[in-house]
């Protein structure tokens, strides 16, 4: 079986190996990379974006969707294969209310451990392991009114590595404000609330102590148009995000840890939509693209990011797959204006059309019988006419 050691986790664990302060800080981190295929597309701006997998982006965002669906996703690298990610999700709404239930599973089947502990490597034959990393969530969320939506999620993570296993009780939360004909969309989130455990092998035994989670808030908004038949948005975000490494001294200062997500979606057709996305202030992001087609119960992701490490550039590609129960999708994502119905059509009549239909019967059968009394009097008139001529005729 092939053997690989991936550039994020070695660096994580080399880490784990130094100090047993960062024990419980490892594959919690990536917490704050896990948007899904639209949002990784569109740079990863989703404080004001409905997508697949908002949870790990803004909860109140599933407000728009008002339909039931199943979604799935899965990640792979062209230079790390045995790295695999998969999402699962299923979405309900219920009334003014929606939840949700999310699952990710991030796990290396092989990692060598001589990699990760140069120094001082396991005594063991084998020095390949496995490397996993879960999270469950349940969303539930409001419709406060047309304008405003809430939601709040809270999940159970664990991060395992050889003997070794961590957990976590993660929070996220967010705002959704709709304005200007819901042409304009604002999103607040905060993400990644909690702490973890310190890491705990089969003994019993405890590494480090622990730690608080990556936290990240982030702000953004999110605009729709439309030219003609073509439908554009752009969106993007301000995100702060926290890191807990002490003794780097990069992100001591604050601004450092801004970055600006910003996104870019474009839809020549109600079943093709087109993405380019960027994290600006993100040396390791050259760019993201990808593309969607929707069909009124299925809808596919297709997107691929481009990263590069140091000398290295890494290709990762993200596909995924939703099975909508309901209206199409574009009624949800994209804004619907209200039907203009002209009076003179109107399909349903008013009151007063149908007092004047019932006027114009009635003013049709007075003049039907008006025409009957005169018949009658025309004939009545004649025989009165007649009658005198034949008794003049008669005395004589």
């Amino acid at each position: 079986m092939k053997k690989t050691a991936i550039i994020t986790i070695t660096m994580i664990f080399s880490a784990f190996a130094q100090t047993q302060d960062w024990a419980a800080r490892s594959g919690f981190q990536l917490l704050n990379i896990s948007s899904g295929a639209k949002l990784t597309a569109m740079g990863s701006a989703g404080a004001a974006v409905p997508a697949n997998f908002s949870v790990y982006s803004n909860p109140a965002n599933y407000g728009i969707f008002n339909q039931y669906r199943l979604s799935f996703e899965h990640l792979w690298k062209i230079k790390y294969s045995d790295l695999n990610v998969n999402r699962f999700e299923i979405f309900m709404p219920v009334k003014n209310a929606f939840m949700a239930f999310s699952m990710q599973n991030h796990r290396v089947d092989d990692i060598y451990i001589r990699d990760i502990f140069p120094e001082n490597p396991p005594s063991s034959d084998d020095l390949s392991s496995v490397w996993q990393f879960s999270e469950f969530s349940y969303t539930i969320g409001l419709h406060r009114n047309k304008h405003f939506d809430w939601g709040i999620s809270l999940g159970f993570a664990f991060d395992k590595f050889i003997d070794e296993i961590a957990y976590a009780f993660v929070m996220n939360g967010g705002f959704l404000w709709k304005i200007a004909d819901e042409n304009l969309r604002l999103g607040l989130a905060f993400n990644n609330f909690g702490a973890t455990t310190p890491m705990i092998n089969e003994s019993g035994e405890k590494w480090g102590g622990g730690e608080k989670l990556p936290t990240s808030i982030k702000a953004g908004a999110l605009y729709f148009w439309k030219i003609k038949s073509l439908d554009f948005c752009v969106a993007g975000d301000i995100l702060y995000w926290h890191l807990y490494d002490p003794n780097d001294s990069k992100i001591k200062d604050a601004h450092k840890r801004l970055q600006f997500p910003l996104g870019f979606e474009f839809s020549p057709s109600n079943w093709l939509d087109l993405r380019v996305g960027k994290t600006i202030i993100a040396d390791y992001n050259v760019v993201n693209f990808g593309f969607a087609l929707d069909a009124q119960y299925v809808n596919l992701d297709f997107t691929a990011a481009v990263n590069k490490y140091e000398t290295s550039v890494e290709w990762e590609f993200l596909a995924g797959v939703s099975v909508n129960f309901g209206t199409a999708k574009k009624s949800e994502i994209k804004v619907k204006k209200p039907l203009e119905i002209n009076p003179k059509e109107n399909l349903a009549p008013s009151r007063d059309a149908e007092e004047e239909t019932e006027t114009k019967k009635i003013e049709e059968e007075i003049g039907e019988s008006e025409k009957v009394l005169e018949n009658i009097d025309a004939e009545t008139k004649s025989q009165k006419i007649v009658e005198p001529a034949e008794e003049e005729t008669d005395l004589f």
